[in-house]
């Protein structure tokens, strides 16, 4: 790979970082049960941590994008009183 193609997998990175570090603030804003203290540490470390950053806030407090488990995405739970 050449020194441009590093650069544009610098890029990238800083793409999806972006991408998941936002996501990731909305969603520690949004979360009631927690501190202003605590909600700005995460961010920090979401923000500032590249890439891994908003890979382990994700994972500890398990919010962010597909916040379903990751077994199959088997739901049980049905919505009372549907029709059927």
């Amino acid at each position: 790979m050449t020194f441009s193609g590093y650069w544009v997998l610098v890029g990238i990175l800083a793409v999806f970082n972006y991408a998941f570090a936002f996501i990731l603030s909305i969603e520690i804003s949004a979360f009631d049960l927690m501190t202003t203290r605590k909600k700005l540490l995460w961010n920090l470390l979401a923000w500032g941590v590249p890439v891994i950053g908003p890979i382990f806030t994700h994972r500890y407090l398990e919010i962010g994008w597909a916040k379903g488990d990751s077994a199959g995405g088997n739901n049980t739970n049905l919505p009372p009183g549907d029709g059927f």
